[in-house]
């Protein structure tokens, strides 16, 4: 018979588990699950005697709208933090940054009063969106952060971005060497919040 201390043991050393909600950066488009930048990370915080099991939420093509229609159901896989990296495809569509805001808004909401920790990956707009789109969508992030209480990483693909040769040849999509840069910029990023966490439980 398996004692209930043994049962108790046995989930407090099992990985705290993260979900990558994002669309086709997050997904490794033209790579493998391994290559894309949540395995990375994984990988990388293992290196630090940080365990997390990643759980890869991208979907290429994907926008805030998508992300909050599949949320609850990503949410079946249980995780304890929830890093949302979508707003490119909005960006991309033209779609308005007031609805990109309030579709983030609504996933915050949802994990909160799930009492999961939520994670902002910032995205920021192509200039030639126009000058007030521009203005409009990157003020998305940062606004949420404070209003919401929730730590942002600033454009999160910063080192990647217009460098071509960390990216496939569509010059949009990170290669192997773009998930690894972006990998060790995210993982610097959630360290602290990771371990902030761990404390608690």
């Amino acid at each position: 018979m398996i004692s209930l201390a043994l049962i108790f043991s046995n989930l407090n050393d099992s990985p705290y588990r993260v979900l990558f909600l994002g669309d086709s950066i997050t997904a490794g488009y033209g790579l493998s699950l391994r290559e894309a930048y949540p395995q990375k990370v994984q990988d990388l915080l293992a290196e630090k005697n940080l365990s997390i099991k990643s759980i890869n939420g991208g979907v290429s093509g994907d926008t805030t709208a998508g992300g909050l229609r599949r949320l609850q159901w990503q949410l079946k896989s249980n995780p304890q933090m929830v890093v949302i990296a979508l707003g490119a495809n909005d960006m991309l569509r033209g779609i308005p940054p007031e609805t990109t805001k309030k579709n983030l808004e609504q996933m915050i909401k949802l994990l909160q009063e799930n009492k999961i920790q939520v994670v902002l990956l910032e995205m920021q707009a192509n200039p030639t969106m126009g000058r007030d789109f521009v203005k409009r969508f990157d003020e998305i992030y940062k606004k949420l952060g404070k209003e919401m209480n929730v730590p942002v990483l600033d454009f999160f693909i910063s080192d990647v971005a217009l460098k071509p040769e960390l990216n496939l040849e569509d010059r949009i999509h990170p290669n192997g060497r773009g998930q690894k840069v972006i990998a060790e910029k995210v993982s610097q990023f959630l360290e602290p919040i990771l371990r902030s966490e761990l404390e608690k439980n």
